[in-house]
């Protein structure tokens, strides 16, 4: 965002009133040049020779000069004076100064040649304050003030200073001025030719200021420049181009959707809207596409560790999981072309499976459940997720409230289940989905869990009464009851969650309804601050998986064992 700001910042820059190419042959140009070599101390030995070379090339340009040489301070003065009388308002004025210079308390100081400088309290007497030239400028109405100043050698008076500072300070400009420095406030450098290179840029034909001086900071980059917002040219161009040919071509340049949103945002209507549009759309869709590439890459990556993780040497067994990373693949691309661009927030639309209306009797269980024998019957058809909710889609959510991710790595690969999920945030992760995406997520009542995970069935599994994972040869074929096959449980998960859908569905199409995580119903059971959680997760044991077993828990209790998975309702 604050890029695109940025951007917006700049194109109205571009926007501003547009000056005519007819109105620069005409306005004013105005210079006052002042070239000191012949210092007692510390000569400068091509200061005068700078000074032509810039009187030369301004009167080359239309410029009505002000030239002195080796001045004094009443030269200075004299010339000052005449350079104001020949300010025209709206007009250029230009100052170029090449010699010694000083600061005293924050103030730069222009030295004549004959000053007797053996304290700073002596050049308040003896030199010439920059800003009472600045201040003349400023206070003529020209269109644009250039400043240049060649003056970054190492003064010969400023070791006899009690406060010794470098170079020139840091200048207060005003919107309407130039400064080209020939290097930075506070510091000094060798001198080196800044005239004849500044000069070799800006005597091309329909370079302007800012790209002249521009071009001139990359050759130097010790340099300092400080740009207005005017433009000119030295040499005039045969045709200005306009400020929205400007504008469109440097957002060509940029070629990208900050670029393109922020010139279509002060320009809708402009010759070249419609191209911006279309940029902007294509680029759109590239982005869309890497980002779908980049994540099935990714989808790609952690399905291969978790394959090498699980790999059991029976060929039957093999086959069975390719099958199901073929299914993974497929649920995951297809999740992620529903990613949209709601607001500035993504999302991602959960997989669903419609579940029809009817009735099926729950299980006998033991004196620990809570659950007895008895039928549900669910009234109208629902939806419920393929898979429990991954951090693919909840960490969007997190990024929506600017909250930060406080799961270690192992918890937190893209399509292993959220943990650490309290009834709340499940709540609040609902509510937020069914305002992007105008659709009525929530969590399942008890009854439509059971109802969902159970498929029809009426065992204590939704694949029969029993289960045959202790057994050690329980991977073979005559024993399809074992709770491996279906489940990331405490005997097969090795301590952590693993990628949602890696397990076999139950007959309606939920992958890990039991294992992996335990998930949150929205069922209060007449108590204000508890919920139930079903299905057990890859702590539990075959027993706490069973199809009636729940857990009763705080709304704000979150464990690495905690998830869930939404209904939508139909």
């Amino acid at each position: 965002m604050r890029y695109l700001f940025c951007l917006l910042l700049f194109f109205s820059f571009l926007q501003a009133a547009e000056t005519s190419l007819k109105s620069m042959q005409n306005e004013k140009r105005v210079a006052f040049i002042v070239g000191n070599g012949d210092y007692e101390e510390a000569p400068l030995k091509t200061a005068v020779d700078d000074a032509m070379k810039m009187k030369t090339f301004l009167q080359k340009h239309n410029f009505q000069v002000t030239y002195i040489e080796d001045a004094s301070k009443r030269d200075i003065i004299k010339g000052l004076r005449t350079f104001n009388s020949n300010m025209k308002q709206n007009g250029i004025a230009l100052f170029y100064f090449t010699g010694h210079s000083v600061q005293v308390r924050d103030k730069n100081y222009l030295i004549p040649v004959e000053a007797a400088i053996e304290s700073d309290h002596h050049v308040l007497y003896e030199a010439i304050e920059l800003d009472a030239i600045l201040e003349k400028m400023n206070t003529n109405a020209n269109r644009l003030n250039i400043v240049m100043l060649d003056a970054s050698h190492e003064s010969p008076f400023g070791n006899r200073f009690r406060a010794k500072k470098k170079g020139l300070a840091k200048i207060k400009t005003q919107k309407n001025m130039d400064i080209v420095f020939s290097c930075a406030p506070n510091t000094t450098i060798k001198p080196y030719p800044f005239t004849s290179q500044l000069l070799s840029v800006l005597t091309t034909k329909g370079i302007s200021n800012e790209e002249g001086f521009k071009e001139f900071k990359k050759l130097h980059s010790h340099s300092y420049i400080q740009l207005s917002d005017e433009n000119f040219y030295f040499n005039l161009p045969d045709k200005l181009i306009s400020k929205e040919q400007k504008l469109w071509q440097k957002t060509l340049a940029m070629n990208s959707i900050a670029a393109y949103t922020a010139y279509l945002s002060k320009n809708p209507d402009s010759t070249f809207s419609s191209e911006a549009n279309a940029n902007l759309q294509e680029l759109k869709k590239q982005e869309k596409l890497q980002k779908q590439k980049e994540i099935e890459d990714q989808i790609s990556k952690q399905k291969k560790s978790d394959q090498e993780a699980i790999q059991r040497k029976a060929e039957e067994v093999a086959q069975r999981k390719a099958e199901e990373d073929a299914t993974l693949v497929a649920a995951t691309a297809h999740a992620d072309q529903q990613r949209l661009d709601a607001q500035e927030v993504s999302y991602v639309d959960p997989m669903m499976v419609l579940i029809k209306a009817g009735s099926v009797v729950t299980s006998f269980v033991d004196e620990n459940s809570q659950i007895p024998k008895g039928m549900i019957t669910i009234q109208k058809d629902f939806y419920i997720g393929h898979y429990e909710v991954s951090n693919v889609e909840y960490n969007e959510y997190l990024k929506s409230q600017q909250a930060s991710e406080n799961k270690s790595k192992e918890w937190n690969k893209e399509f292993q289940p959220a943990v650490n999920i309290s009834w709340n945030d499940a709540n609040n992760y609902a509510k937020w989905l069914s305002r992007l995406t105008g659709k009525k997520y929530r969590l399942p009542t008890e009854n439509e869990w059971e109802y969902a995970a159970r498929a029809g069935a009426t065992t204590q599994y939704f694949w029969g009464d029993r289960d045959t994972s202790h057994r050690k040869d329980a991977w073979r074929k005559e024993y399809p009851d074992n709770a491996h096959n279906f489940a990331w449980i405490k005997t097969n998960a090795q301590g952590i969650t693993h990628t949602v859908g890696s397990k076999e569905p139950n007959p309606w199409g939920l992958y890990d309804i039991l294992g992996n995580v335990s998930e949150w119903c929205s069922d209060n059971l007449n108590e204000k601050d508890s919920r139930v959680l079903r299905g057990g997760s890859w702590a539990s044991t075959p027993e706490q998986i069973r199809l009636s077993q729940r857990e009763v828990k705080k709304i704000d209790f979150a464990s690495n064992t905690t998830g869930f998975r939404l209904v939508l309702e139909k």
